[in-house]
């Protein structure tokens, strides 16, 4: 990109670490590393996906002898947990839902904002599903019990994740769930997973 200023200029020094989702796009990607800026894993891809993402950014940057610095590569999922699994799906099914409407919509509006624009015409005349909450469930977030949720988290640590993000705050979800979702996360799956 030519032309483009950051105004006012960043004064924190050291300066602060630029985070890029590079979900797509393997110019993406190359730009991130070389640049020295770090890779971060949004909840958008499927779990599958980002881990490969993750490992072609570690192999890019090995390759030009940049650390990867995988203790500070962020890697976001959806968080809900709840004492049983029909809670767990109960408290989150239509945020989840309503989410993957928004995003699917806010990608048909190329030439335009959001803003002042009505969905509800769009959703009846679209000619493709957003994934469905299971997919979203099995392949993007973390849902269910204390136990079921630290055992997901766990398994990213084969795949050398060390810094894992929770987004529990989704769609419209109740302050009251958010934080019941949080305690229950502080409570019953951190000692899991130290």
């Amino acid at each position: 990109m030519r032309n483009i200023d950051l105004v006012p200029s960043p004064i924190q020094v050291p300066h602060p670490p630029v985070y890029i989702a590079a979900t797509r796009s393997p110019d993406t990607l190359d730009f991130l590393i070389t640049n020295g800026f770090l890779l971060c894993i949004a909840v958008v891809q499927d779990t599958e996906l980002a881990l490969k993402l993750v490992s072609r950014y570690e192999e890019k940057c090995k390759a030009i002898g940049r650390s990867p610095h995988m203790d500070k590569v962020p890697f976001f999922r959806y968080v809900h947990v709840a004492e049983n699994e029909s809670q767990a799906i109960e408290n989150t099914k239509t945020h989840i839902d309503w989410i993957q409407d928004i995003m699917q919509w806010k990608r048909h509006l190329l030439d335009r904002t959001e803003v002042y624009q009505p969905m509800d015409e769009w959703l009846k005349s679209r000619n493709e599903l957003p994934p469905t909450f299971d997919q979203i469930r099995d392949n993007r977030a973390f849902i269910g019990t204390p136990e079921h949720v630290a055992e997901q988290i766990l398994g990213l640590r084969e795949y050398g994740i060390e810094y894992f993000g929770c987004n529990f705050a989704m769609g419209g979800l109740t302050q009251a769930k958010i934080i019941a979702s949080m305690k229950l996360f502080e409570k019953r799956v951190m000692p899991l997973i130290q």
